[in-house]
């Protein structure tokens, strides 16, 4: 079982579940290791976390590099909006402008994210799947549509 990343911002519009900007760090992190080999234009929809804490991919079409970049750019300034806290690294790394590819922002986020800890960050995404999912189960999920 899995949610996927609009339930999440669903539920954080909700109060329902906590997004802290390092969870939302995290989420892009891990959606960018993935695709970093095979760029995709993902939404909110093509992306989904396991039980585990696992970041999945399901979707997306193939894009080149800059737009793959843009679009988790974007998705990482939408999910800030939606932290219950910012960080300047990550904020940064959200607006900066596209064309470095997709290891510049690895390395970006990274970097906001020191010390990068992949263990306590499946802990926290678990933890997020958690609270998404009982506030899914209860109906306590707000209205969020991507920017």
């Amino acid at each position: 079982m899995s949610v996927k990343l609009h339930e999440i911002m669903s539920a954080a519009r909700a109060r329902s579940a906590s997004l802290a900007a390092e969870v939302a760090g995290y989420l892009v992190l891990a959606t960018a290791d993935q695709i970093a080999g095979a760029p995709r234009g993902l939404g909110f929809a093509d992306v989904a976390l396991s039980e585990e804490g696992q970041v999945r991919i399901g979707g997306g079409q193939p894009v080149d590099e800059v737009q793959a970049e843009r679009a988790l750019r974007e998705m990482l300034g939408a999910m800030l909006l939606e932290s219950s806290s910012v960080t300047p690294g990550l904020l940064r790394a959200a607006h900066k402008a596209s064309g470095g590819g997709l290891d510049a922002l690895i390395r970006e986020i990274e970097v906001a994210l020191v010390p990068v800890n992949r263990a306590a960050a499946r802990r926290a995404l678990a933890r997020v799947y958690r609270d998404v999912d009982r506030a899914r189960q209860a109906g306590r999920m707000a209205d969020w549509q991507p920017p």
